[in-house]
């Protein structure tokens, strides 16, 4: 174990074999009954997006992830895929969740995250093989024509390239609230969350007039408080071994 610790780093080992409670959810009774709209995730994480009875989009995010799809050739030949994988260690299970306790004493409009074991059932149909009895974080969606926010005038909450999209379209008339941008940014800095590309950002569409403002949220923030260590690791994540793991 001492040569594990020192060769792949201590990370959040502690964390994430601490056994915990947490609430179990059945899709066809949760908030009324969701329904699934489809299935998605990025490189590594699996995930349904959910709708309730009254048109609110959810997403099931799997805390537990993937990253073969992150290693490297140079790892694969050396025969080193299972320190990618411990990798994940790195990852504070609980991240997202303090990430959005941090947001809410900051003012930051932020997705709501909640830990839930999902059982197998019938309600998850075919996702029960990839989806049952797996621990999630349930959050609210960056995106729908809800609004769930505490904004008046909301017209909807899309996504980073339906903005682009909008901008190109209205110019002028639709602006971004930049000190709203620049202070979610800064936050990202100090938490430490290092991963955020623009399908991980929402904004929400507040109306002025005939003109546009965009407000923005961020959403899937479970890489807070990164924290990787060890001799291999170094190593891997060297900006000349693997830029994109860099």
């Amino acid at each position: 174990n001492i040569i594990k610790k020192l060769m792949q780093g201590e990370n959040y080992r502690e964390a994430w074999a601490k056994p915990v409670k947490f609430p179990v959810i059945m899709l066809d009774t949760l908030m009324g009954g969701m329904t699934i709209v489809k299935e998605g995730g990025g490189k590594q994480t699996h995930s349904l997006k959910l709708k309730n009875k009254e048109g609110e989009l959810y997403t099931l995010r799997s805390v537990t992830k993937d990253p073969q799809p992150l290693i490297p050739d140079v790892a694969r030949t050396l025969k080193l895929e299972n320190i990618i994988v411990d990798g994940i260690s790195g990852q504070h299970p609980y991240g997202a969740i303090l990430a959005s306790e941090l947001a809410n004493a900051a003012h930051l409009m932020n997705t709501h995250p909640k830990m839930v074991f999902v059982p197998k059932q019938a309600r998850l149909g075919t996702y029960n093989e990839n989806y049952g009895n797996r621990l999630f974080l349930l959050e609210k969606e960056t995106e729908g024509e809800v609004n769930w926010t505490h904004y008046k005038n909301v017209k909807e909450i899309i996504e980073t390239k339906d903005l682009q999209e909008l901008k190109a379209k209205m110019g002028d008339d639709l602006h971004i609230n930049e000190d709203e941008l620049v202070k979610a940014r800064l936050f990202d800095l100090i938490i430490g969350d290092w991963d955020r590309h623009a399908e991980q950002w929402g904004w929400i569409l507040q109306q002025e007039g005939k003109k546009l403002k965009a407000i923005p949220m961020a959403g899937d923030r479970d890489n807070a408080f990164f924290d990787l260590d060890g001799v291999i690791p170094f190593i891997l994540t060297n900006k000349y071994v693997n830029p994109l793991v860099r």
